[in-house]
């Protein structure tokens, strides 16, 4: 059951006892700056390295935002692909690969793995554009109103082809 929120955590969950130890002025800027650049406090950043827990960094703004697109993408495919199995709308089996593809992406990005390969704006735009395209037709498809199988395969390989650098 989860718990109301700004309530305390049950007492098992608390933090009760603090340790305190010493660094040189040069240590305490390093971890603060790997602190940073995780996007935690450096407690947190301590703790969760004395726990042996990974660190990642932070996703970089571009990557925050192709996550956003991805995750569109996949909730509009995810749409599509619950009108397909109902029989509304045919092309079943290219929604599922596209949605594969999207997931891995997703997958990729989010897991840390990418956090140093480089992202083009206009990689992401392009994107965001064929994401508005099939958002367009889950519009459509929700609305019950006819999605023909030639403009779904146009609109799942132009968005197939925009995937491809964010793919692993």
């Amino acid at each position: 059951m989860a718990r109301p929120r700004g309530s305390k955590k049950p007492k098992h969950e608390r933090r009760t006892e603090q340790l305190t130890f010493w660094v040189t002025p040069t240590e305490r800027a390093r971890i603060s700056a790997s602190a940073d650049r995780a996007g935690v406090t450096m407690s947190a950043f301590i703790r969760s390295l004395a726990l042996g827990k990974p660190q990642r960094a932070k996703p970089s703004v571009q990557a925050r935002e192709l996550i956003r697109q991805l995750s569109r993408v996949g909730n509009n495919l995810n749409q599509l692909l619950d009108h397909a199995q109902n029989g509304k709308i045919d092309g079943a089996q290219h929604i599922k690969h596209v949605f594969g593809r999207v997931s891995g992406a997703l997958t990729f990005w989010t897991s840390g793995e990418a956090s140093s390969k480089a992202i083009a704006q206009e990689a992401i735009t392009l994107l965001a554009h064929e994401g508005t395209r099939l958002n367009g037709l889950a519009r459509q498809a929700n609305k019950g109103e006819l999605v023909s199988e030639d403009q779904l395969l146009k609109v799942l390989h132009d968005l197939t082809d925009k995937l491809r650098p964010f793919c692993p």
